[in-house]
Formats: structure tokens, C-alpha cells, sequence
């Protein structure tokens, strides 16, 4: 593994996270280039014979030889990660540079700033006055002049027993072009269903949220 700095947290797009190179598959890559280039050689004395038989054996193994070189390749670009947007990337701890990492361990995950979005519990009684476009405000307890609006993306199917009570889920997504909103903060998300208030805390979370994998 080349390159990881975990300290540093925002990436602009195509901004690359890690390298990581394997050996075995640039050598194999190596060879297979002189495999090829001797067989367009032996293509070209077959054509000069008038030997159209050898001609397209060689052609035929040609044909696999590119097949063979595309899935290295292809092997090989996924040991190089790059950011998939402007974003914050969220490291896994143990991923530290120049230690192994097993093929299809997460190595950290990547979180648009953007949208952030919260999941708040809606009692069955009102949920039938929302749905998904529902417009929803947000207004943090700091600061009570400052309101975001946003609109839910979605509504679990599945219940949830509180006591005799029960609730649904329902994800919010706010815009968060301006970064005025961080993960943490506290305020009133506001459904226009009626005069009811749910209090939850801000969670960023899901929207572009991309696991970044090893795969060999």
C-alpha cells in the first residue's frame, strides 16, 4: 500500500485515496506484453507466408491475450481508490498506511456534506398524512432564526412497539449546500401534517454514502 492519509478528511472528486500495488499482477501484465508483441510478429510472418491457417490460430490467440490483459487490468484499477465526489472520507482506523488489508475489508466510507438527512419516529395515528415530498423544517435550538428546509425521502413499512405504542420511520433530507449544517447539531424537524413537533437529533447519514472495498 502506497498512499493513505488518514488525516486528512475532505477530497475533492477523482482526488486519489489509495494505492495500493500487487506485484504478482504487474508481472503477469509484463509478460503477457511480450507474449503479444511476439505474436503480432509471428501474425506478421504467417501473412508473408500465405499461411492463412497459422494466421488464424495466432489471431484466435490474440483475441485471448487481450482478454487476458483487460481483467489484469482491471484487477490492477481497483488497488486505486478516488474520491466519487467532494466529500468527507471516514477511514477505518485499523487501515493504517503499509499494512495488509484482507480483500473486501472497508477501508472507510465517503459522506456528502451536501444532504444530511435525519430519521425521526412518526406515531402510527399520523403517518397516513405523510408521504415521501412531504415538505420539513428543520431549526436548531442555537440558533432559532435559521430554518432549513428539507422534504422526506422515505417511510419504513415496517412498525415499531414502544409500550402499547407504535411508530414508523421516516427519513428528512435538508440540502446542505451552504455546510451550515454539521453532524451533531440539535434542533425541531417540523412535518407539515398539522401542528405536531418531533424533536430528534441531526444525523448525516445514507445519501452518497459510498463503503470503499478492496477487491482483487
Amino acid at each position: 500500500m502506497e498512499t493513505l492519509d488518514i488525516n486528512r478528511l475532505a477530497y475533492n472528486k477523482d482526488d486519489t485515496i489509495l494505492v495500493q500495488t500487487n506485484q504478482e499482477i504487474s508481472d503477469q501484465l509484463k509478460a503477457l506484453e511480450i507474449d503479444m508483441r511476439s505474436n503480432d510478429q509471428l501474425q506478421q510472418a504467417a501473412l508473408s507466408l500465405g499461411d492463412s491457417a497459422e494466421l488464424l490460430k495466432l489471431q484466435k490467440l490474440r483475441l485471448q491475450m487481450t482478454d487476458a490483459r483487460n481483467e489484469l487490468e482491471r484487477r490492477l484499477s481497483n488497488l486505486t481508490l478516488n474520491a466519487p465526489f467532494d466529500g468527507i472520507f471516514e477511514s477505518n482506523l485499523n487501515a493504517l498506511a503499509h499494512t495488509i488489508i484482507s480483500s473486501g475489508d472497508p477501508i472507510g466510507r465517503f459522506i456528502d456534506p451536501s444532504v444530511y438527512q435525519v430519521v425521526i419516529e412518526i406515531l402510527e395515528r399520523d403517518i397516513e398524512g405523510i408521504q415521501p415530498k412531504t415538505q420539513a423544517y428543520f431549526i436548531l435550538n442555537n440558533q432559532p432564526d435559521v430554518i432549513f428546509a428539507g422534504k422526506v425521502t422515505r417511510i419504513s413499512p415496517r412498525n415499531i412497539m414502544r409500550g402499547i405504542a407504535r411508530f414508523y420511520r421516516v427519513s428528512v433530507e435538508f440540502p446542505n449546500k451552504n455546510k451550515a449544517l454539521r453532524e451533531g447539531m440539535a434542533g425541531t424537524v417540523y412535518l407539515e401534517i398539522g401542528n405536531y413537533t418531533y424533536l430528534y437529533r441531526l444525523v448525516r447519514w445514507l445519501k452518497k454514502t459510498i463503503r470503499l472495498d478492496l477487491q482483487l
